[in-house]
């Protein structure tokens, strides 16, 4: 999945929330159910990656939240900074129901959000270089490998 290379992203934290991409980890079944849902996104973000090698540095945020959209209580959030296009979340949701069926959901956030009034945030993948980069189990980077 990944080579191991040495690198430091230019993380990007988005100064207000304008989108959040919304995942029912719980309530996905099947062969993506169990957190196997994160392959799909990697996918997705590997295909955006290689089409898209001017992509300007961007930084993939999640964060585990009680969530109302969903019946199952808590859901996967997702947001970046402006660097990364609306389109990117349009084209990821339409991916991922093909897969898990209506479980996420593209939510334009219109009021003032600032980005570190929730806690919890983690980088979960980022674009940089014409390529994605996964975070690594040693606290660095790594590139995703195709």
């Amino acid at each position: 999945m990944t080579n191991s290379t040495s690198f430091t992203p230019t993380r990007r934290k988005p100064k207000q929330i304008k989108v959040f991409f919304v995942i029912d980890m719980w309530g996905i079944e099947g062969p993506y159910g169990d957190g196997k849902w994160h392959k799909l996104i990697h996918q997705f973000a590997s295909e955006w990656a290689s089409q898209n090698p001017a992509q300007e540095p961007a930084t993939l945020w999640s964060v585990v939240r009680p969530c109302d959209i969903f019946e199952n209580g808590t859901s996967c959030y997702m947001t970046s900074s402006t660097k990364l296009p609306g389109a990117f979340f349009d084209r990821l949701a339409d991916f991922m129901e093909k897969h898990c069926g209506a479980h996420v959901q593209v939510l334009d956030v219109d009021f003032e959000l600032p980005f570190g009034t929730i806690e919890g945030w983690r980088a979960y993948l980022h674009f940089e270089q014409g390529k994605l980069w996964l975070p690594d189990d040693e606290g660095g980077w790594c590139e995703a490998a195709d």
